[in-house]
């Protein structure tokens, strides 16, 4: 079980589906340890999204990444400190390795459920925390 008196992690969403960045929204504020700090569909508006925000962690959709430069999102997000995570409707090694190699953190099938996800984004918070890095404060 989680330790729900732990900081808040602020999370940004990007997908091009508007209703898979509804259903995410919807399912990961009824976290009490996670803060939608913004969402998006457009590629265009990511970076600036993140660079206005700052948050802990990205769950993008891999096509808005590869339509972005997601290197160039990487080196800005801190020289590859992996806090982005690429989701895909395709489970494809290409795209999977793809992904990783550009210094993503974790690759999620948008099947994978909604607890595989928040997993998945507690854990690289936490890691990143522990890493020396703070967390956020909750509201």
């Amino acid at each position: 079980m989680y330790n729900h008196t732990a900081k808040m992690i602020k999370i940004l969403l990007a997908d091009r589906q508007p209703a898979v960045l509804k259903g995410l929204e919807m399912n990961l504020s009824l976290e009490s340890d996670c803060q939608i700090v913004g969402s998006t569909s457009s590629s265009d508006e990511l970076l600036a999204l993140y660079q206005a925000l700052q948050p802990d962690v990205v769950v993008a959709d891999v096509v808005l990444l590869t339509e972005l430069d997601g290197q160039l999102f990487v080196q800005v997000m801190g020289q590859g400190n992996g806090r982005i995570i690429a989701h895909s409707i395709y489970d494809n090694r290409t795209l999977r390795a793809k992904a990783l190699a550009l210094g993503i953190q974790s690759f999620v099938v948008k099947q994978g459920g909604s607890q595989q996800l928040l997993a998945i984004i507690r854990r690289i918070a936490r890691q990143w925390t522990e890493d020396g890095n703070s967390a956020n404060e909750g509201p």
